[in-house]
């Protein structure tokens, strides 16, 4: 956990403890963006799966199953980014 953190902010910036107080030199997923993200762990995640057509990406995968293919899909709405209840 703590690699996959330093790739996130960056070799020479500091741990982000969230009972402290929050440094200078930390960087927010926010900040870098989702897709930034994404390419950051796929450098440091691969599929071991032999069944993998296409692994990590946005939202979904796609495996290779005996005669067919199979999408895994997956997201999140955040109420009071993606939605508000009081409209709904």
């Amino acid at each position: 956990m703590e690699a996959l953190l330093q790739l996130i902010r960056g070799a020479n910036q500091p741990l982000y403890h969230p009972y402290k107080q929050k440094q200078k030199n930390t960087t927010s997923i926010s900040e870098i963006g989702e897709f930034k993200l994404i390419d950051k762990l796929s450098k440091i995640v691969e599929g071991k799966n032999k069944n993998i057509v296409k692994g990590i990406g946005d939202d979904a995968a796609v495996l290779e199953a005996e005669n067919h293919y199979q999408i895994i899909s997956t997201d999140m709405l955040v109420e009071g980014v993606h939605f508000d209840l009081a409209y709904t």
